[in-house]
């Protein structure tokens, strides 16, 4: 998250084409995202986004009334940010070749810690904040849909034919996500080195080829 300080900003004063005000806005989101996980939603303030985005309080309040508002915008944008992993694991290459990359992206997202922030930032907020578990149950669930569509694929091709592709879906998700993930952020030493997240993942992705009906 931090490649958004080396982004150039816009500029203060005038007024703004539409793409350059289509791109503040972008900016403003992506400099949110940044803060809240670096500081939490509490301590971050409109303000302050302003200031990192070269723009004032009432430019950043005009395209989003509260900070509530603001921070649900988020949730959109780091679903559509995160396809950077999962769009570097879609090779060339056969379906349990796919699946495994693909897997194993959704292992480097649980423990990237700074993704991990910004998400527990949302939780935090969830109850209170209108709409935003909605925003999370719709993202959580774009993973789960493009995790199906591997599994089937790998289905048409021969591998784990007496399985429900939507139930492995599922199991994976918790295997290379969910547990990671809280296990993570519980401080386990598991995954506190690139070896041990590796030998995690082997073994489960192992689990899984036992169920492909590979010989």
């Amino acid at each position: 998250m931090s490649e958004l300080r080396n982004q150039p900003a816009k500029r203060v004063g005038g007024r703004l084409n539409s793409r350059e005000a289509a791109d503040l806005t972008v900016r403003i989101v992506d400099v949110a995202i940044e803060r809240f996980a670096e500081q939490g939603f509490a301590a971050t303030t409109i303000e302050e986004i302003a200031v990192l985005c070269s723009t004032t309080p009432r430019s950043v309040i005009r395209r989003f009334p509260t900070k509530d508002d603001l921070l649900v915008a988020t949730v959109p944008r780091f679903t559509e940010r995160l396809k950077r992993f999962r769009t570097q694991a879609k090779v060339q290459g056969d379906a349990l070749s796919t699946l495994r990359a693909l897997l194993r992206s959704f292992l480097d997202i649980a423990l990237s810690p700074e993704l991990r922030s910004f998400h527990l930032t949302c939780v935090n907020e969830a109850r209170r904040v209108p709409g935003l578990s909605d925003a999370l149950a719709a993202g959580e669930t774009i993973w789960e849909e493009e995790l199906h569509d591997c599994f089937i694929q790998a289905q048409e091709a021969g591998f784990f034919r007496h399985h429900d592709a939507a139930t492995l879906a599922t199991l994976a998700i918790a295997a290379m996500l969910s547990y990671p993930y809280i296990l993570s952020e519980m401080g386990h030493r598991r995954f506190s080195s690139a070896p041990g997240a590796d030998i995690f993942f082997d073994q489960i992705f192992s689990t899984l080829l036992a169920l492909s009906g590979l010989p």
